[in-house]
């Protein structure tokens, strides 16, 4: 029974990501946006925002030392994961599809500055567990604000979307050359809740896993529920790197990094 369940669930998400990605595209060139900003922002964002809640849920529970475990945890755990499975999962994908010796086609400057608000707000967040209490309320008010300049910086900094791109028609609506933007967003918000809907069966199905096998909590929310998390990103990307979107795969594990952080 669980392993149906992780079989479904894998398929509700990589469903769901093939709609999530072809119409983030799509609300990318009907906005005007920069390139970076679809993978770096609203693909990262879309994905990142629900297991974000978790540690959130967690520490304000109030149920003690378990709640503390799975907070700290899933902090640590999901930027962790992907800047190591996610990343190892694209070169993979990379690989596989790519004839021998084609490399990935990335604009680096994309990454190098998601890289560096990750390392930024990665470590400061990891130095604040070090500081006296009314210290934190400071350091949280400059993650928060170090966000808003990363976000701003990926909307507006880059070249723009463009509809000649290797575009594939909008998926619930093929005919339309230029669908309209509400075609767009209910597109996008369908394949949300098909990401979102496999994935938290996903996830509980890993529970299952790992309480059958007496894990303990701080290492299944370090390293399990991460993984298990984590597969809307990793979906996105390795569709994109098999479409050769190689800025918008990478843009959206690195941009869910510095989300999480």
């Amino acid at each position: 029974m669980i392993v149906f369940h992780l079989v479904t669930s894998i398929i509700v998400i990589l469903l769901g990501a093939r709609f999530f990605t072809n119409g983030v595209e799509w609300l990318g060139v009907r906005l005007g946006l920069a390139r970076g900003a679809v993978g770096s922002v609203l693909a990262a964002i879309g994905t990142a925002l629900p297991e974000t809640m978790i540690p959130v849920a967690a520490l304000l529970s109030g149920r003690g030392e378990a709640a503390a475990e799975v907070g700290i945890g899933a902090i640590l755990g999901a930027p962790f994961m992907l800047s190591t499975a996610g990343l190892a999962l694209a070169g993979c994908a990379a690989l596989l599809c790519r004839r021998r010796g084609e490399g990935l086609a990335v604009d680096c400057g994309y990454v190098y500055r998601d890289l560096r608000f990750f390392l930024l707000s990665y470590v400061t967040a990891i130095l604040a567990a070090f500081l006296p209490g009314w210290m934190r309320v400071a350091v949280v008010v400059m993650l928060l604000a170090t966000y808003l300049v990363f976000f701003v910086s990926a909307l507006t900094q880059g070249v723009r979307c463009g509809e000649g791109e290797n575009l594939t028609p909008l998926l619930v609506a093929p005919r339309f050359h230029r669908p309209p933007v509400v075609l767009i967003f209910g597109q996008v918000f369908l394949a949300f809740g098909l990401i979102m809907g496999g994935a938290r069966v996903f996830v509980e199905a890993v529970g299952w896993i790992a309480h059958d096998l007496g894990v303990p909590v701080f290492v299944f929310s370090l390293l399990l529920a991460p993984l298990a998390t984590e597969m809307p990103e990793l979906s996105n990307s390795v569709l994109w790197i098999k479409e050769r979107k190689d800025t918008l795969a990478l843009g959206n594990i690195t941009g869910a990094m510095v989300f999480h952080s």
